[in-house]
């Protein structure tokens, strides 16, 4: 389908969907994805292509998950696209690039970059997307650390960073936090594999 028809299509479906959000103040994001490396041939690629949708949807509704990995990949000259799109932003995506792990693991300057969304006073969500650096047994003791870290210094709460399985161990040092015991309490054998059953903990 030509892209001039795709986009007639994603507008309507968004303004639909805005008149549904508006009265209950919920918000739609549009993520644009690299070519390059991880989902090439999607409908969406770069910042200026859903700041134009945004803008012609003109609900509050419609905003831009700017995922800073995939932006770096696609065009950088992150700060000043940032900038640009910045009253269409809802949500900032991170992870570092190549390979999409931690902050401060790869090419972007992360310091930067969030210097300038610190500087704009940013009140919206950065979520943490990205995978781990250390595997194994070494990144399942960083989260063992974490606990007893969040333990000794009356910590407010818990990020968790990655997806998949480090962020169930994220949820288990956040729930453990507030729970007597060892994890291996309230763990449940289904078919041979230990799982921790979150219907036994109360956060």
């Amino acid at each position: 389908l030509a892209r001039g028809y795709q986009t007639a299509n994603v507008l309507e479906l968004q303004r639909r969907c805005a008149d549904l959000l508006d009265p209950h103040n919920l918000v739609t994001v549009l993520e644009p994805l690299n070519w390059f490396v991880n989902h090439g041939g999607t409908f969406l690629k770069g910042s200026p292509q859903a700041y134009a949708l945004c803008k012609a949807v003109d609900s509050p509704s419609c905003k831009i998950l700017f995922d800073i990995y995939h932006q770096q990949i696609t065009e950088g000259n992150l700060i000043s696209n940032i900038d640009k799109c910045w009253d269409e932003i809802g949500y900032f995506q991170c992870g570092d690039n190549p390979g999409r792990k931690e902050p401060g693991t790869g090419e972007i300057n992360y310091q930067n970059v969030f210097k300038f969304i610190h500087s704009h006073e940013f009140d919206g969500v950065l979520g943490m997307e990205h995978g781990n650096s250390q595997k194994g047994v070494e990144g399942e003791q960083a989260v063992i650390d974490a606990l007893e870290i969040y333990k000794q210094n009356d910590c407010d709460g818990v990020i968790g960073f990655g997806g998949g399985s480090s962020m169930d161990l994220a949820k288990t040092v956040a729930l453990m936090a507030n729970h007597e015991g060892n994890v291996v309490d309230y763990s449940v054998n289904e078919g041979g594999v230990g799982t921790v059953s979150y219907t036994h903990l109360r956060a």
